[in-house]
């Protein structure tokens, strides 16, 4: 059977498929195949990098970077990922270059959308509409585009500015991106 059809996939721009299963994490062939990736679980996949989740036989867990072509590892340090998002009911999305993380967090009876920088632990936020993952990395990993909170345009959360940027209030409401 296609194993990409029966587990949650994550799927990269470039065409990867990942799936979580017992044993670690895999890459799906298109022909349904499946290799081995890593033993720990997947977190978050861009073409350039896997976020992975390891623990050791002794329950000490860590999250590392992985370079899907050549196998570099570097680890993330300690609470530089949030607490709330360490357990994301709606997963991590992983920046294309692997620098950042976003996620749609829990917020005073709402949800955010948070940004963090998987280096320095810098943290930014905005509301978003919903939680149906309406947010997208811009391809140079500079921020994220969501659908706008208050009806109508987009949101850009950027990195750079360290705040956020609403524009394009003429396509009315943006509904997906």
């Amino acid at each position: 059977s296609d194993i990409s059809r029966e587990y949650s996939t994550s799927r990269t721009d470039d065409g990867r498929a990942y799936v979580n299963d017992a044993g670690g994490v895999y890459e799906i062939a298109v022909d349904g195949s499946a290799a081995r990736v890593d033993d720990g679980v997947l977190r978050g996949a861009s073409s350039n990098a896997l976020l992975i989740r390891q623990c050791t036989p002794d329950l000490v867990c860590g999250d590392v970077l992985v370079d899907p072509t050549t196998g570099e590892r570097r680890p993330i340090g300690d609470g530089v990922i949030p607490a709330d998002m360490q357990f994301s009911g709606f997963g991590l999305d992983l920046a294309p270059d692997g620098s950042a993380i976003s996620a749609i967090v829990d917020s005073m009876n709402s949800q955010e959308l948070a940004v963090v920088d998987l280096v320095s632990g810098d943290r930014f936020t905005t509301d978003v509409q919903g939680w149906s993952r309406g947010s997208r990395w811009a391809a140079d990993s500079s921020g994220v585009f969501e659908s706008s909170a208050t009806g109508t345009g987009v949101e850009f959360l950027s990195r750079i500015a360290g705040g956020q940027v609403h524009f394009a209030d003429e396509l009315e409401q943006v509904v997906a991106l």
